[in-house]
């Protein structure tokens, strides 16, 4: 991740400098972020949201950024009926999009780990290594709609 902030920055560099050269790679830039796909790409680039913090993962939501979850108060997330068994998140009690059956969301909105399935194999490493042991356990009673 550090090399390709440091390319983003050495880019961004670049084009601030004054010059001809320069002013043409800027025109042809700008033509090209008219382009939906690449402007989406920029966007998602400059926000981080296209970072794959877990590149080795079995399922591809996992290590992503999950947009549009309601991550207001600093805690992570715990998506899915597995997930309702302790206090060490906000519980969603459903699936969200995406594919997820399962899921812990980091407090920064990127997926802890995942399953499509709603095999739970690995849910409970992921939780004890992002959120930390549990204080309650059995039923919590937090639970939002996603």
């Amino acid at each position: 991740m550090a090399e390709r902030v440091l390319r983003d920055t050495r880019a961004q560099v670049a084009l601030m400098r004054p010059g001809a050269q320069v002013d043409a790679r800027r025109e042809v830039l700008a033509e090209t972020l008219e382009l939906p796909d690449a402007k989406q790409h920029f966007i998602a680039m400059a926000n981080g949201a296209d970072l794959d913090h877990a590149p080795d993962s079995t399922h591809p939501m996992a290590g992503r950024f999950l947009p549009d979850v309601p991550l207001h108060d600093g805690r992570g997330l715990l998506i899915g009926p597995e997930a309702n068994t302790d206090d060490r998140g906000r519980h969603a009690g459903k699936p969200a999009g995406d594919g997820l059956a399962a899921a812990p969301v980091r407090s920064d909105g990127y997926v802890a780990w995942a399953s499509s399935s709603g095999d739970v194999t690995g849910l409970a490493d992921a939780l004890a290594s992002w959120f930390g042991p549990p204080t309650i356990v059995g039923p919590c009673t937090d639970k939002e709609t996603v």
